[in-house]
């Protein structure tokens, strides 16, 4: 049940290059490399660094097919900071590499080639892309720039690519999947979590390299903490691990593949490790810790009406998101592709800026059986600006019609995407200077409705509704129901809540690391020191009916 999951986008390193480069052609080996560069006096400034040519020769030698891409230009940036190397194939324009060097350092800061290039459709282990990427590492920026990052982290990927000589009305998409290997920048020896400071390596499948970005941050007048200030665990475990961080939920497939009565951590904060007060992820602003107000989950009475919810063709799509959203997807989007990923099969419309807008549909590929529903719209020019209770309301409305008779009495758990902070110095002078993007800003009301099993949540059977606050209009669904039918275990506790807290404050380590907090885009003047839950062992819980804590790696 754990996943590893990033949300990423292709790694651009150099792209921009391949076009209007005033550079100059050189040879494809290392060593033919450095005399033409030593030929060309009057542009010296645009050779390689002696470094640099040692990593292209690394390169070269790590994936041989980089040798045919004989035609190399080099060009540099215009702040005179980055030198960048176009590799191509003279038999073949589509078949190329782009590399970005520090031009100081030689240090390689970005690498690419087209994603086509890669693929050969094996798909290998991760303990072999793993080896591979940390052989890699080592032969290209050697131990001591090894020491300022640390441990990687693996994260499957999975992307469309769009055939952009299709017909836009109706393209047609490939997919693919890849791995990322994610090793984060290091201060004082503890990871910069929460960005994309450090080196990012993307593979194919097959374990083929098809880029590289090393994104090192600029500390210079940010105020660093010292880790030796921090308050122990043991103080922080106290406030992580209450009694209200536990809910007690059945998982018709647990940790252990069968039916299961659990005691699972509810959320995952944020503490400042020198204050000891709960924060927010992004901008490290103090929040409320409310991880089980009343308010925030509450039982409910539904009328149901079981209207089924089949979808066999885009037709099927299109009716449901006329009725759902209002959308009518012929006159409203120009762009419309099918495709099947992840065992759902997407229906999707789309408009591109200015006009921009999308809705979508996606189904269980063998029975038809809609998963998920929802659109994308622009900020409204005078928002209705709902409240909490009049965003439940409007949820329970567009709920009802199709849940089913079994969803008759439920828990839901409302999440606000948009909460009350409190504002430090610094960022009110960034509110004074930017105005942000007003979609961010938008209150999203984000319900969960959970069918219960002796008056215990089944978190597996749920709905969930979102509701834009802004535009007073339900955004998006999705649904794990219906299901066949399973027996869940009684209600017979061989553990509180309490004891739950106990065992995770014995054995469940926090993590100690920093954090770079971030307003409208604005980087904050210090890191922070944060405690966060260790899940490096692997994802603990608590079964209910045992008593014991285990872990699932």
């Amino acid at each position: 049940m754990k996943q590893m999951m990033r949300s990423t986008a292709m790694l651009l390193a150099a792209a921009t290059i391949l076009s209007g480069v005033q550079g100059r052609s050189i040879a494809a080996s290392p060593e033919t490399l450095a005399q033409v560069t030593g030929t060309f006096e009057s542009y010296a400034s645009y050779d390689l660094p002696t470094s640099a040519v040692k990593v292209v020769a690394t390169l070269e030698k790590f994936i041989p097919r980089l040798k045919a891409l004989t035609v190399r230009t080099v060009d540099q940036s215009d702040d005179g900071k980055s030198v960048y190397l176009t590799m191509e194939d003279p038999k073949n324009p589509e078949s190329y590499a782009s590399l970005e060097f520090d031009l100081g350092t030689g240090l390689l800061m970005g690498y690419q080639v087209p994603i086509q290039e890669a693929a050969s459709g094996k798909r290998e282990t991760y303990e072999f892309i793993q080896q591979r990427v940390d052989q890699l590492v080592m032969e290209i920026y050697g131990s001591e720039k090894r020491k300022m990052i640390g441990e990687p982290h693996y994260y499957s990927d999975e992307q469309d690519e769009q055939d952009e000589q299709d017909d836009p009305i109706d393209s047609e998409f490939t997919f693919h999947v890849s791995t990322e290997v994610f090793y984060p920048y290091l201060v004082n020896g503890l990871d910069l979590e929460g960005t994309d400071y450090g080196l990012l390596i993307q593979t194919e499948a097959d374990g083929d390299i098809i880029s590289i970005s090393l994104n090192i941050p600029n500390l210079q007048g940010t105020n660093v903490p010292d880790p030796k200030g921090v308050l122990k665990q043991d103080v922080i475990k106290k406030q992580y691990f209450t009694p209200s961080s536990f809910d007690l939920g059945y998982f018709r497939e647990g940790y252990a593949g069968t039916p299961e009565l659990l005691y699972v951590l509810r959320s995952l904060p944020v503490f400042d490790a020198t204050t000891g007060k709960a924060i927010d992820s992004m901008n490290g602003a103090v929040i409320e810790d409310n991880r089980r107000n009343s308010v925030n989950n509450k039982k409910i009475t539904l009328t149901p009406q079981a209207r089924p919810l089949i979808v066999n063709n885009e037709l099927d799509a299109s009716k449901i998101l006329f009725t759902m959203f209002g959308v009518d997807t012929k006159e409203d989007y120009a762009r419309y592709y099918k495709h099947e990923y992840r065992d759902e099969l997407e229906y999707h419309w789309s408009n591109e800026f200015p006009n921009f807008g999308s809705s979508g549909v996606s189904v269980n590929p063998t029975t038809g059986q809609l998963i998920s529903a929802g659109v994308v719209t622009q900020s409204p020019e005078i928002p209705v600006n709902l409240t909490r209770d009049e965003a439940l309301k409007k949820a329970i409305s567009f709920l009802e019609p199709y849940a089913l008779t079994t969803s008759a009495t439920m828990r839901v758990e409302i999440d606000e995407r948009v909460r009350p902070i409190q504002l430090t110095n610094w960022m009110k002078e960034v509110e004074k200077k930017e105005k942000g993007d007003d979609k961010d800003l938008e209150q999203i009301y984000n319900f969960t409705f959970y069918e219960l099993h002796n008056n215990v949540p089944v978190f597996n059977h749920y709905y969930n509704v979102n509701v834009n606050g802004a535009s007073g209009k339900v955004e998006h669904f999705r649904t794990s129901l219906p299901m066949k039918e399973i027996a869940l275990p009684d209600v017979k506790l061989a553990a509180t809540e309490q004891q739950a807290s106990e065992f995770f404050i014995k054995n469940v380590p926090l993590r100690l690391s920093y954090r770079w907090p971030t307003y409208y885009g604005v980087k904050g003047p210090e890191l922070k020191l944060v405690y966060t839950l260790d899940d490096s062992k692997g994802w603990p819980y608590v079964d209910a009916l045992s008593g014991t804590l285990k872990w699932d790696e």
